[in-house]
């Protein structure tokens, strides 16, 4: 079940529909999935699917064994970029610009955004700090319920251009 801020986030598929480089929910985590083998049909007539994937945002690896038949989802997972404005390790948040020029901010969480906070350099004149954030769907623990997850996959440096 999604909610009306996650709407488009997941779509309905089977387990025979995950194919290699597409994004499957496994475990309620959007994963990249890496390797699917299917099984022969056995003797109570199902082929069964046996999925190795990767979490988007933890990079976590799942494995999952379904029926090819069973009801699963595909993640809808977006990037956009931003220039980061500041950091505040206090409260674990980057405050970022987007193209509309509004102040935008995200939580900081993950590999990723532990490096931005070690080694961005905001104070620098000649180049600004800009962000890939990505968004997908997350199941909450325990629940049906799909929720909207952003996090920051990735940070580069751009020269400043007068």
């Amino acid at each position: 079940m999604a909610s009306d801020d996650s709407a488009g986030l997941i779509q309905p598929c089977s387990a025979g529909d995950l194919k290699k480089n597409t994004v499957g929910m496994i475990s309620g985590r959007p994963c990249k999935i890496l390797e699917v083998s299917v099984s022969k049909t056995g003797k109570h007539g199902h082929a069964k699917c046996s999925i190795t994937a990767q979490c988007v945002f933890s990079g976590k690896k799942y494995t999952d064994v379904q029926p090819s038949h069973a009801h699963m989802y595909m993640a809808n997972i977006s990037k956009k970029e931003y220039q980061l404005v500041s950091l505040d390790a206090k409260e674990n948040t980057a405050t970022l610009l987007n193209d509309e020029g509004e102040e935008y901010q995200v939580n900081l969480e993950g590999e990723i955004a532990a490096d931005l906070l070690a080694n961005a350099d905001l104070e620098s004149q000649d180049k600004d700090v800009y962000v890939t954030v990505s968004t997908g769907p997350i199941m909450k623990p325990g629940t049906d319920e799909v929720v909207k997850h952003e996090q920051i996959s990735q940070w580069k440096y751009q020269s400043v251009t007068n």
